[in-house]
């Protein structure tokens, strides 16, 4: 036991309505990379925040080098020897490698920082990974890759035994991967580190990793030598072999194209992205983290200049560079973060279904009357569950809080609905009351683009996938050829897959 660095024991944590871990053990020795793998939801990044004191009302027991310690915030986290870095690092962007690194622990000269020996004593821990960083300018110039090594550098001072990585890999790319692969193998050849390493590619696992830990629905799976499996069987580990229930789409008759784009640019965001929306269908993006499959519905919406190519909409250049413009020609959009971004949580339904028909009205006068039937239509329509329609949106739950902001789309007339992660938290029958929404808007002709990292809706409601790996879009495909492990495999960045169109024949 004298080689193990950390030991979790039946950790399980809840939150209202859902067991996020439920009872899982987890191992890490002096000198591995230890992978932690699974899907979207699987309670990686739970799990992850328990050991770092984030989440503390949790069950079980975790020892460190053999001692029972309950860590109850992150600051006891970083005392006890963990460092987390997260896809975004914890840096001050205007202040020097060095300064960064520091930070926090500043050595002294009397009373002022002793500048000089902070950069000898930073420049010597980066050293071991790359000479050429410079350490005098601001974080924020520097490469992502070289971020990347000031934030491991900044654990590395404080003499850090446990090193976790979540999703650190995700906004490099290949060459800056590999300068991190070396900074990895560097560190766990001293064997007195163990790395906890999260992430969605899963041939990364294959270049650096010792064991591989696979998470699914809260519980632990499997723990494996790497040189015990393969791609293939970690995959099949991550999603399973068990029938998976689906939501039965009904088929709607397309009409004439909505949206496209074609060859759409974005520096260091997309790279030659396609698409099409006709009226009356479902299109699903499909993109691990990383992918930027969210870039395209800032692209649509105004929020995101484009360097190449044209969009156009209902036939025309879309050319709108703020979101009035795409809200005047009839889009809508429903954000990721839908109650810091879709609602104003202290007023009620009916104030938040009306925001965008505010500009619609001719009169100097707003008709109560008229708001209130509108609101009452929607109401019904979407099966919103509220006591009144002056309730405060934030007393609603996640579900019917959706319902609301999509109230407010429909009442603003939009003809092209975007949805980014549009299900994310909410529970089963509520989903399915969503798609139904989905399926009767397509009917109506209505076009829906959805984003969504969730495989099993992307699967069950879409009429086409395009699917997206480093921000491009690597293939596409419809009708029968929606395969919920063809799509999964094809978004993993890394796969061996080749690029192939599968569509109807």
């Amino acid at each position: 036991m004298s080689d193990v660095l950390l030991k979790a024991e039946n950790i399980t944590k809840e939150f209202p309505g859902v067991r996020a871990l439920d009872d899982v053990d987890f191992e890490l020795r002096k000198g591995e990379l230890h992978c932690l793998v699974g899907e979207n939801g699987a309670g990686k990044t739970t799990f992850i925040k328990v050991l770092y004191g984030a989440y503390t009302d949790y069950r079980g027991e975790i020892f460190l080098g053999g001692e029972r310690v309950r860590i109850t915030h992150p600051l006891q986290a970083q005392e006890l020897g963990i460092a987390a870095i997260q896809q975004h690092r914890d840096l001050v962007p205007t202040l020097s490698g060095a300064e960064n690194i520091f930070l926090g622990m500043e050595r002294k000269k009397g009373i002022f920082i002793d500048e000089k020996k902070q950069y000898e004593l930073a420049r010597k821990v980066v050293d071991r990974f790359d000479k050429s960083i410079n350490l005098d300018i601001p974080v924020q110039y520097l490469t992502v890759a070289e971020q990347e090594i000031i934030a491991i550098a900044k654990a590395l001072v404080r003499e850090h035994q446990i090193l976790i990585l979540d999703e650190a890999t995700a906004p490099l790319d290949r060459n800056e991967r590999q300068i991190l692969f070396e900074v990895l193998k560097e560190m766990k050849s001293g064997g007195d580190i163990g790395i906890i390493f999260i992430s969605h590619h899963i041939n990364e696992l294959f270049e650096i990793g010792d064991r591989v830990t696979v998470f699914k629905d809260g519980k632990l799976i499997a723990t494996k030598d790497i040189d015990e499996v393969d791609y293939n069987a970690v995959v099949k580990l991550m999603i399973g072999e068990e029938e998976r229930k689906k939501y039965t789409k009904q088929k709607v008759e397309r009409g004439e194209e909505l949206l496209s784009m074609q060859n759409v640019t974005v520096p260091g965001l997309l790279s030659d992205v396609s698409l099409n929306v006709r009226r009356g269908e479902i299109v699903g993006v499909a993109g691990r983290l990383g992918s930027n499959k969210h870039v395209i519905a800032e692209v649509i919406f105004g929020l995101q200049g484009v360097a190449e190519g044209s969009v156009q909409f209902n036939g025309e250049s879309l050319g709108v560079e703020r979101p009035e413009g795409a809200i005047r020609k009839g889009i809508g959009l429903l954000p990721i973060d839908r109650r810091e971004e879709g609602l104003i949580l202290c007023r009620g339904v009916s104030e938040n279904v009306i925001l965008t028909w505010l500009n619609k009205i001719q009169k100097g006068f707003l008709s109560i009357r008229s708001l209130n039937e509108r609101t009452k239509s929607y109401i019904d329509k979407l099966g919103i569950k509220t006591t009144s329609i002056s309730q405060r949106v934030e007393y609603l739950s996640g579900g019917n809080q959706q319902k609301v902001v999509m109230s407010k789309w429909l009442n603003a007339e939009s003809e092209l609905l975007i949805l980014l992660e549009p299900t994310e938290g909410i529970d089963v029958q509520t989903r399915w009351d969503i798609y139904s929404i989905l399926e009767e808007l397509a009917r109506s002709g209505k076009g829906i683009l959805l984003i969504s990292s969730d495989l099993d809706e992307i699967v069950s409601v879409s009429d086409r996938v395009y699917i997206m790996r480093d921000k491009e879009i690597v293939d596409e495909v419809k009708g029968k050829n929606i395969e919920y492990r063809y799509i999964f495999e094809k978004s993993l960045s890394g796969s061996n897959q080749t690029k192939k169109k599968r569509s109807e024949s």
